[in-house]
């Protein structure tokens, strides 16, 4: 799951918005990651951020996001 530069991760499974609100996160044990990305909101122009990424084991992961 690619993030937009303006969200950012805290810890390992909350997702914190520009509008101060936050969602959890969480999958299948282990498999889940943060890891460096890029967006490209333009051609030519790279923007550094954050992906959520789901190593899938099996032939079925089981990922959850909530908020309130």
């Amino acid at each position: 799951y690619h993030l937009h530069p303006d969200i950012h991760i805290d810890g390992n499974s909350k997702l914190r918005l520009p509008n101060g609100k936050s969602i959890n996160f969480s999958g299948n044990g282990d498999l889940v990651s943060i890891r460096k990305a890029t967006w490209h909101p333009e051609f030519g122009k790279e923007v550094e951020t954050q992906c959520i990424e789901v190593d899938f084991q099996s032939s079925e992961v089981t990922m959850t996001f909530t908020w309130n």
